[in-house]
């Protein structure tokens, strides 16, 4: 596998608005390269966060994890709170 051409987004990327099919792509490249799949960094041991499933990814920290599912975040808050809509 070549791993350069998994490094196909900028570092400073913030997937926010990707649909999920292009977040499922950037994922699978990502986990399959051992790379965060928000911002590219090399994924060592201990550097690893997540839900515990890899289909939702495997991050370098909790910042990248939160800025990848930033949408899935804000509408979850959305829905908790209707009255601040």
């Amino acid at each position: 596998m070549n791993v350069a051409r998994c490094l196909t987004w900028p570092r400073s990327y913030t997937p926010s608005g990707m649909d999920a099919s292009e977040k499922r792509h950037r994922i699978e490249e990502a986990n399959g390269a051992g790379r965060c799949p928000n911002c590219g960094h090399t994924l060592g041991p201990g550097r690893r966060v997540g839900s515990g499933s890899h289909s939702d990814g495997v991050f370098c920290s909790l910042d990248c994890q939160a800025t990848f599912h930033q949408d899935y975040y804000v509408e979850r808050a959305r829905a908790s709170n209707p009255s601040e809509n």
